[in-house]
């Protein structure tokens, strides 16, 4: 029997092995060119001290049982709008899948709304946000771990945490593979050269011609996204569709 390393390193491996290439009759390679420049979608702005202050307030008076987590803040808006969406959130400390290299982690967000009462400023999302990443040390709490990637992703569905691990194992060829499905989709196409992150592990609903199964939401680096479908047959996976919701 293998133990320690050698074990680890023989799962991950039997892991990324079974992926297949969905059928694709372009015959387009893989291999995409380098990206043009072009103007990102989302304009990204740190937070302002009133917003800190605000968010301090309200956690001091509607979260004192929060007073220990650190808390992050996000300001975004589409190109072109005048609007800012601000949100903070507050990350538990994340824990480590048994027996899996694999983190996980609670994040509650709020939203900020500039113009309610001051009082009303801040509302919580719900349900809480779940995240994993990728983890080989046997602690997730470990100083050099105390904080989360700078990418985690989000889960959407509740699922078995191998399923989880076997979708970031092999996250990033299950993108090149689904890059040729890109070429033959009007909304894709120009976004095939385009470098991208893994955003979110889903599942289709139920009701949609791929019900069922696992869904990977990559986001670009212009913002704009591409939901993979990923069909699994025994221990094989495979791109099977793809689509690029306008934002």
């Amino acid at each position: 029997m293998l133990a320690g390393r050698d074990a680890l390193g023989w799962m991950l491996k039997m892991l990324a092995a079974p992926l297949l290439l969905a059928p694709v009759l372009n015959g387009l390679p893989a291999a995409a060119a380098a990206p043009t420049a072009e103007t990102p979608l989302l304009e990204t702005r740190p937070a302002s001290d009133a917003e800190i202050k605000s968010f301090a307030a309200f956690r001091q008076q509607q979260l004192p049982e929060t007073a220990a987590l650190p808390a992050s803040f996000s300001a975004t808006r589409q190109r072109g709008n005048r609007q800012w969406q601000l949100q903070a959130a507050l990350d538990a400390a994340p824990v480590h899948a048994s027996a899996l290299p694999m983190c996980i982690m609670q994040r509650r967000v709020f939203d900020y709304a500039a113009r309610a009462a001051k009082d009303q400023r801040w509302n919580e999302q719900l349900p809480t946000q779940q995240l994993v990443w990728l983890h080989h040390k046997p602690q997730c709490d470990a100083p050099e771990a105390s904080k989360p990637p700078v990418h985690p992703v989000r889960l959407l569905h509740v699922q078995p945490d191998m399923s989880t691990l076997t979708l970031l194992v092999n996250r990033s060829e299950l993108l090149e593979r689904a890059r040729l499905l890109m070429a033959g989709n009007t909304a894709c196409a120009r976004l095939r050269a385009r470098s991208f992150q893994l955003d979110a592990v889903s599942r289709e609903p139920a009701g949609s011609p791929d019900a069922g199964m696992a869904l990977l939401i990559f986001r670009s680096d212009i913002g704009a996204a591409a939901h993979i479908t990923v069909r699994k047959s025994r221990t094989e996976l495979t791109a099977w569709n793809v689509r690029c919701p306008a934002p």
